[in-house]
């Protein structure tokens, strides 16, 4: 194995985004007559697409109250993404060092297209190489729409490529793509029970990605 490139997920493994996540939930629930959800039940929701976010905060499967509520989110999101979100520590200098060291890099994200790029760009433009959300076309992880799509802008096969991303939908995703997993431990799920269920690698900082990167290719 060679690794060629790197799948990144993006809330919660290269950006903070769950206060403005929380107060966008909050806003459909508002203007939806639903009970607010706190910061750590935000946490825990997430990670399956806003629609499924908005889902668990109503408690409500009504297809035509989730599409209102989508709708809500995204009205108040989009002008307020950027209020509180920030990449994590040492995320900005990892990205640069891939690009610098030749590694292509992509982010494969539950949140919606328009989403993804407009809370990537401020950090990530020119930095990761391909931004992808869900759209009509790309389902939501763990179907491997955007992960198919993500290696063949890259141009490489699973076995060239990490999956790096903090929940379980990652894992699994990456498992059904024959990727190895890179668990993070400061994102929104627990990293002992990533590697208890299976996670390939597990890193406590960003640089440490490249470390387990040199090692792979080392051995080649």
């Amino acid at each position: 194995m060679m690794v060629k490139g790197i799948i990144f997920d993006l809330d919660g493994t290269l950006l903070y985004t769950l206060k403005d996540l929380n107060e966008a939930v909050n806003y459909a629930c508002k203007v939806n007559n639903f009970k607010p959800i706190s910061i750590e039940q935000t946490r825990l929701f997430i990670g399956n697409g806003v629609r499924k976010l908005i889902e668990r905060a109503f408690n409500c499967s009504d297809l035509s109250i989730i599409e209102k509520g989508y709708s809500d989110f995204k009205k108040h999101y989009e002008n307020h993404l950027l209020d509180n979100t920030i990449p994590y520590e040492n995320i900005v200098e990892l990205v640069e060092s891939l690009k610098k060291n030749g590694i292509k890099s992509a982010i494969c994200s539950n949140k919606y297209q328009l989403g993804v790029e407009k809370v990537c760009n401020p950090f990530f433009k020119n930095k990761i190489d391909y931004m992808i959300g869900v759209s009509d076309t790309i389902r939501t992880k763990p179907n491997l729409d955007m992960i198919d799509l993500a290696l063949k802008k890259m141009n490489i096969d699973n076995d060239s490529c990490l999956y790096v991303g903090d929940s379980e939908t990652d894992l699994i995703t990456a498992k059904s793509a024959n990727i190895k997993f890179v668990a993070v431990s400061w994102g929104y799920r627990n990293v002992k029970s990533l590697i208890e269920k299976g996670a390939d690698y597990a890193i406590y900082n960003p640089p440490e990605l490249l470390n387990i990167i040199k090692e792979i290719n080392k051995n080649d």
